[in-house]
């Protein structure tokens, strides 16, 4: 169960929501904490690869990678599947903004990723997130704990199933005859 001291450091709340993740997602994924992921690659006018394949399994904030709070990743592949960016007491215009943004660069480089805001000490959803969103797949308001934690690791849960999906549909093995983008109010 997680604490839910108000005083809590946002590096607190990502270690005691990723050990509490790692009790209730199962052993199919590893939860990461504070890991780079990259968010360009570029091929050079010489035809190299930038940043270098061999940097590309494990790359490093500041070398084209962003870090990121909380990251799940396919134990079987090593696929990155949710990312997980954190605020405690609240969130601003420019949080939503900058992680939003953030969120984008990273799906140009993992297209199946499923990208979620988690920000302890908030009850409700501010109308700013929705007028500058455009790169998280969920958001969630923990306001209590206690009575929140069921909850969002159902969300993650589906987050995980849905990017598994996507890397089926991606890679050819599952087909598709329907798509639909569902968002879910509560």
């Amino acid at each position: 169960m997680l604490d839910n001291k108000t005083n809590i450091t946002e590096k607190g709340f990502e270690k005691q929501l990723a050990e509490y993740l790692r009790t209730q997602i199962g052993h199919s994924c590893e939860i990461l904490t504070s890991k780079a992921m990259l968010y360009r690659i570029i091929i050079d006018a010489n035809g190299e690869i930038n940043p270098p394949l061999e940097k590309i399994k494990d790359p490093k904030r500041g070398q084209s990678a962003f870090e990121t709070d909380i990251l799940i990743k396919d134990k079987e592949n090593g696929a990155p599947l949710v990312v997980i960016e954190l605020k405690v007491r609240g969130f601003s215009t420019h949080d939503v903004l900058t992680y939003s943004a953030k969120a984008m660069r990273h799906k140009e480089i993992y297209p199946y990723l499923r990208y979620g805001f988690v920000v302890s000490g908030q009850e409700f959803i501010d109308g700013k997130f929705f007028i500058h969103n455009i790169g998280f797949d969920f958001a969630f308001m923990i306001k209590s704990f206690s009575k929140n934690q069921k909850e969002l690791v159902d969300i993650i849960k589906r987050q995980i199933k849905i990017s598994k999906n996507i890397i089926s549909v991606l890679n050819k093995s599952k087909r598709v005859k329907k798509y639909e983008s569902n968002i879910n109010f509560k």
